[in-house]
């Protein structure tokens, strides 16, 4: 990844947007003192919905979408993050963009390979 960094600061800063691409930003951000996977929102969702986590620390981050039989169906982060707060928007698709049938859905946060949450969704269509 390419970082940019605040002349005054020297900070970095990484953010997901909802093109799943990393873009650097300028602004400072607080550093949460845990880990934290949120529960997405909204749930149940239709046809997207956002996924929220924070990093105390930098570290290699996977977050994947898991189907009941325990199925990756796609990974919708899969890169090294500086730590704070982090959002990815889910669009309901699987790996090769083809749109998932209605159904609970689970999603895991893994960083430097350690699973460290598992939450439900619930997508309706």
């Amino acid at each position: 990844m390419i970082g940019i960094r605040n002349p005054q600061t020297q900070q970095r800063r990484w953010e997901i947007y909802d093109t799943g691409v990393p873009v650097a930003t300028d602004e400072p951000r607080a550093i949460p003192r845990d880990f934290v996977l949120g529960q997405n929102y909204p749930n149940p969702f239709n046809p997207s919905t956002r996924i929220e986590y924070s990093l105390p620390t930098p570290g290699h981050v996977a977050l994947d979408v898991f189907n009941v039989l325990g199925e990756r169906v796609t990974t919708l982060v899969d890169a090294r993050q500086d730590q704070g707060a982090n959002s990815v928007l889910w669009n309901s698709t699987d790996a090769l963009g083809k749109p998932l049938s209605s159904g609970p859905y689970f999603y895991q946060l893994l960083v430097d390979g350690k699973p460290l949450g598992v939450k439900k969704m619930l997508l309706i269509k």
